[in-house]
C-alpha cells in the first residue's frame, strides 16, 4: 500500500523509509517548503543559551556565516528529534525537554537565571506556541530570530495527482496545520478535493487533524504523541490490515 508523506525535507525522506521499512510505498510530495534567512544578522551579545522548537530552526542556525560563536552557546530544544539536529548541525551543549513549548519554558526557567542574560529564541516565521510569552512570563529577557521560512506548495506532485484520481492512496501522513491547508488547497486547486476527503489522514496533532475536520474528512486518526514513530504506530506492517483500527 502507499502513503502520501507531505512533511518538508529531509524528514519526509526518514519518513518515507519508516514507510518501506514496515512494506509500505511512499510518496513524497513536500507541502511545504523550508528556506532558510542568513541575511539578518543575529545580536548575540549578552545572550547566555539559545532556546528552539523545530528542527528546521536548530539547521538554519547551522547553515550560518556565524555559526561558530552560535553553536559555542548551550542550546535548549523541545524534544529529540530537535535535539539531534542540533547535535548534527554542530551544536556540543544541548539540552532536550523531550516534550511541548510548556516543558521547554520549564526546563529553560528551572536551568537558567533570568538576570544572567538574555534568551536568544530562534524560530521560523510562523511559528506555533508562545514560547517568547512564556520565558517574559517568568523573567527572562528575550530576542527572536526568525531564521527560516515555511512556504506552502502551490501545486500537487504528478504522482500524488495519479493515487488520488485512482484512489490508490492508503493514506497521507500530516505533520503540521500549515501542511495539512496547503495540501488541502492544493488538491482543491487540482479539484481533487473530493478525492482526498476519501483518504485515511494520519495526523501528529489534533491542530494538524483539525484542516481535515473542517473539509469533512471521516477517516482521521491522531497520533497519541506529537512524533513519527507515534504517528508509525497507526499503521501496521504489510499484509496486515493498512491502519490500526481502535
Amino acid at each position: 500500500m502507499q502513503f502520501l508523506v507531505t512533511r518538508p525535507k529531509p524528514g519526509a525522506g526518514k519518513t518515507a523509509a519508516m514507510l518501506k521499512a514496515k512494506g509500505h510505498r511512499a510518496i513524497v510530495d513536500p507541502m511545504l517548503k523550508i528556506v532558510f534567512d542568513d541575511t539578518a544578522p543575529i545580536a548575540l551579545d549578552g545572550v547566555q543559551a539559545i532556546a528552539a522548537t523545530s528542527a528546521n530552526a536548530v539547521r538554519a542556525l547551522g547553515a550560518r556565516s556565524d555559526k561558530a560563536a552560535l553553536t559555542a552557546l548551550p542550546l535548549f530544544t523541545v524534544g529529540k528529534a530537535t535535539a539531534r539536529a542540533a547535535e548534527n548541525a554542530g551544536f556540543t551543549k544541548v539540552i532536550s525537554a523531550d516534550g511541548d513549548v510548556m516543558a521547554l519554558a520549564g526546563l529553560v526557567s528551572n536551568t537558567l537565571e533570568a538576570g544572567d542574560g538574555p534568551v536568544l529564541y530562534a524560530g521560523g516565521r510562523d511559528r506555533k506556541g508562545d514560547l517568547e510569552g512564556l520565558l517574559r512570563n517568568l523573567g527572562f529577557e528575550m530576542r527572536l530570530a526568525e531564521v527560516y521560512a515555511a512556504e506552502p506548495a502551490s501545486d500537487l506532485g504528478e504522482k500524488t495527482v495519479e493515487a488520488l484520481k485512482a484512489g490508490k492512496l492508503g493514506g497521507a501522513l500530516i505533520f503540521s496545520a500549515r501542511t495539512g491547508t496547503a495540501l488541502i488547497a492544493a488538491a482543491n486547486k487540482a479539484g481533487l478535493d473530493q478525492a482526498l476527503k476519501g483518504v485515511r489522514v494520519i495526523a501528529i496533532s489534533k491542530a494538524a487533524a483539525k484542516p481535515f475536520e473542517d473539509l469533512g474528512c471521516e477517516k482521521i486518526r491522531v497520533a497519541k504523541k506529537p512524533n513519527a514513530r507515534a504517528m508509525m504506530a497507526l499503521i501496521k506492517d504489510a499484509g496486515q490490515k493498512a491502519v490500526a483500527a481502535g
